[in-house]
């Protein structure tokens, strides 16, 4: 079989954690730095393939299915050549739902990347922008989200009542670990802990630790097979004779077939075996050894919840997932609060279980009653606003779905609760802070579902409050607020074709933003402000066909952003500043600037500093299809069509789970394009394709609210595809056409539909006469 070759920080503690570096066998001998730099930073074994040219067998995939992370070092040949870490550590890892940390060795093609690696984020050593975190920082953070602490690790070790040690044959692991699992399948069991020597590695003081974990356990529990017979074994020689002298109960199980007569001849003290089938007997010997009134017949909630840590990662227990899960959910339902956060991450992130926002929106609900319930009791200020900010951020889960119903149900009952609250005197500052939070997120939402005119009434109803707390406070809590509205107004204003409007809301917010960053006091939040205000200014400018200025101002942002990344949406601003100036050096022409630009966002949506949410996919999706863009610009087809191809694959992704109705949008735009390079490559079928799924996507986009402009997109389509074989063009899909661009025609500024309803009638008349 494969020889792992196991590393450990000197001295550290049993049960640390386990991490197995993944790597083809070109790339070996780059495990062991990436060992020196996860063991300078975290308490750990880590562990990789010695020799890559040995057969794999049923112990080394159970040595692999005990590790908490996976730690993949990526290269060229790791993508593209076919190896054992690639074909079979990778794929039990993700079967598993073992959490999976990609580690780039070099430049790697995206493309080739996420065909191994679906929406999973990588680590790159040699990323030296401005907004990323150092290396060392960002491992250490990646390991930490997976890895247990010292402080949690007792914690986990308290949750036990008991503790048993295992004794066994190294080459007998699998019964072993059979027997550990047939002792925990037992509930009144589960809060037994057994060690076992399983990570002990050469040049540690076995006897020391072995003797330490004998005196913390209640029993010698032996795993026995005729292997235990061989002459000149630890178990036969040092484990067994010191259970003795402790005087430590003892019980043996036969988890291979063994002569009983030959096992009494070698452990002259240890009673008869019991055949690991006879569950009867086992579990009835177990019983008569723990009926000593430590093992509670029920577990806290907090027990529960570290109970499940333990077994979902392997923490003086064998590792069982599915176990883990459910005890972690069981605390959940229970109202602990640790574990209903940690559902929500592993329901968000896909760790240890399949992603689901849906599950991550319920968990949330729970949370709130649970946070209400506390609220009613206590009636404090902190209480309210844990309860308040609980369902603020189920209103930005809806919200990120798509699901602008829930969001704006949501934020309404924010804002009842927090106006009912506002005559209450101690409760009085924190109801109105959140009323005026909660009518700035629903005008988002608002923007978001279309209803712009609804948003800017909301905002403008809040507008003279605002004003007025900052002429009587003139603190910089009323001046950001303010210039957060402000700001937003000037956003609502630009998209609905107001730039006067706009532009003077801006130049205020502006103002008061410069105000704030300078002030010494000045947070992340200021400056993150500020640099929205720059991407409105650069957006105006963008409009006035003032692209080199344009260009300025969002470097400007850029640069200020980076420097605001403790606030959590910064990543987010600084991607779309990113996006903003691919599309104004584009726009001027200069393809290789926009480029450069398109991969440096797909670069950081891919990095385990950003959050990876719906929204950081769709800004992904939009570097992808502005990437296509520019490829088809420089007419480099094939590479367009990957991208494009790439962009489509996320947004269906995000659909899944979103109900974002504007997503159909997106994605027709996509085959609109792929049906445009379908046919500069006489790729007639493809273009043919393309064009039906631009019509199919339209067709569901404008099912609801839409401008004149979406029906031309459809009629065009229409158009296109009904006259590609022009000796014999689709009647009814040309028939399509005209009517939608009759009726474009005759509305408000329909004369510039008129062309192309002439032109089509012009194709119908002669093709039927």
């Amino acid at each position: 079989m494969p020889t792992p070759e196991f590393h450990r920080r000197p001295l550290s503690s049993d049960h640390v954690g386990r991490v197995f570096l993944c790597a083809c066998p070109a790339d070996t001998r780059k495990c062991k730095p990436l060992v020196d730099d996860i063991l300078a930073l975290f308490d750990s074994i880590a562990c990789f393939d010695g020799d890559p040219s040995g057969a794999e067998n049923e112990e080394w995939l159970s040595i692999l299915s005990d590790m908490q992370l996976f730690v993949v070092l990526v290269s060229k040949r790791f993508l593209s050549e076919p190896s054992r870490a690639k074909d079979t550590e990778l794929p039990l890892a993700m079967e598993l739902h073992i959490p999976i940390l990609p580690i780039l060795t070099e430049a790697v093609s995206l493309v080739e990347y996420n065909r191994v690696f679906p929406d999973i984020q990588y680590l790159d050593p040699n990323d030296n922008s401005d907004v990323a975190l150092p290396y060392k920082q960002k491992l250490n953070r990646a390991l930490g989200e997976v890895l247990q602490s010292s402080a949690v690790r007792a914690k986990i070790r308290n949750s036990f009542d008991l503790s048993f040690f295992l004794s066994y044959r190294k080459k007998d692991r699998r019964g072993a670990q059979k027997l550990l699992e047939k002792i925990h399948s037992r509930k009144e069991y589960q809060s037994i802990a057994i060690w076992y020597d399983e990570f002990l590695l050469p040049g540690e003081d076995f006897n020391h630790s072995i003797e330490e974990a004998m005196n913390n356990s209640s029993l010698f529990l032996m795993s026995v097979t005729p292997h235990m017979l061989e002459p000149t074994n630890y178990v036969l020689d040092v484990e067994f004779p010191a259970a003795v002298e402790k005087e430590m109960r003892i019980l043996a199980v036969e988890t291979q077939s063994t002569s009983q007569s030959d096992f009494s001849n070698k452990f002259q003290n240890a009673p008869p075996l019991i055949p690991i089938e006879d569950e009867e007997k086992l579990f009835s010997a177990l019983k008569d050894i723990a009926n000593t009134g430590d093992i509670k017949t029920e577990n806290s909630i907090d027990n529960t919840y570290f109970l499940g840590l333990a077994y979902l990662n392997g923490i003086f227990v064998e590792v069982n997932r599915p176990l883990g899960v459910s005890l972690i959910k069981e605390a959940a339902e229970g109202g602990f609060t640790p574990a209903l956060e940690k559902l929500v991450y592993m329901y968000r992130c896909g760790d240890g279980v399949e992603r689901s926002y849906a599950e991550v929106t319920r968990l949330r609900r729970k949370q709130i009653a649970l946070l209400y319930a506390a609220f009613t009791e206590k009636n404090s200020a902190e209480n309210l606003d844990k309860y308040l900010s609980a369902l603020l951020s189920l209103a930005e889960e809806y919200k990120n779905l798509g699901d602008y119903d829930a969001a704006r149900e949501t934020l309404n009952k924010t804002k009842a609760e927090a106006d009912r609250l506002r005559g209450v005197r101690h409760l009085n500052d924190t109801g109105a802070l959140y009323m005026r939070v909660a009518s700035s997120r629903l005008a988002a939402v608002e923007r978001l579902a279309g209803n712009l005119d609804e948003a800017i009434l909301i905002l403008k109803s809040n507008l003279p409050f605002f004003r007025f707390d900052l002429e009587e406070s003139g603190s910089d809590f009323d001046r950001r607020g303010l210039a957060v509205l402000l700001t937003e107004l000037a956003n609502l204003y630009t998209e609905k074709g107001n730039p006067t409007k706009a532009e003077k809301y801006a130049n205020e917010a502006t103002a008061l933003n410069e105000e704030l960053a300078k002030g010494e006091d000045s947070s992340a939040i200021d400056r993150y402000n500020l640099a929205v205000n720059l991407f409105n200014k650069a957006l105006s400018l963008s409009r006035e066909g003032e692209h080199e200025e344009a260009i300025s101002v969002i470097l400007r942002g850029m640069e200020t952003v980076s420097s605001a990344m403790e606030h959590r949406e910064s990543y987010a601003l600084y991607l779309r500043f990113l996006l903003f100036l691919g599309d104004e050096h584009q726009e001027m022409g200069n393809l290789g600037e926009a480029k450069i630009a398109y991969a440096r966002a797909l670069d950081i949506c891919d990095s385990p500093a950003t959050l990876k949410d719906i929204v950081t996919l769709k800004l992904k999706a939009q570097a992808l299809t502005s990437l296509g863009e520019a490829c088809i610009t420089e007419n480099a087809l094939v590479r367009a069509r990957t991208h494009l191809f790439a962009a489509d694959a996320l947004y269906e992704e995000i659909l899944s789970e979103s109900e974002d109705r504007k997503l159909y949008h997106s994605r027709a735009k996509i085959a609109y394009m792929d049906a445009q390079v379908c046919s500069m490559m006489t790729l007639f079928t493809g273009a043919c394709h393309s064009y039906e799924r631009c019509i199919a996507y339209m067709e569901k986009y404008i099912e609801g609210e839409h401008e004149p402009r979406d029906l031309h997109i459809l009629a065009l389509a229409c158009y296109l595809l009904g006259n590609m074989n022009r000796s014999a063009p689709d009647i009814p899909r040309l028939e399509r056409a005209f009517t939608i661009w009759s009726e474009l025609a005759e509305g408000e500024g329909g004369e510039k539909f008129a062309p192309f309803r002439d032109e089509v009638a012009a194709i119908l008349v002669r093709h039927m006469f």
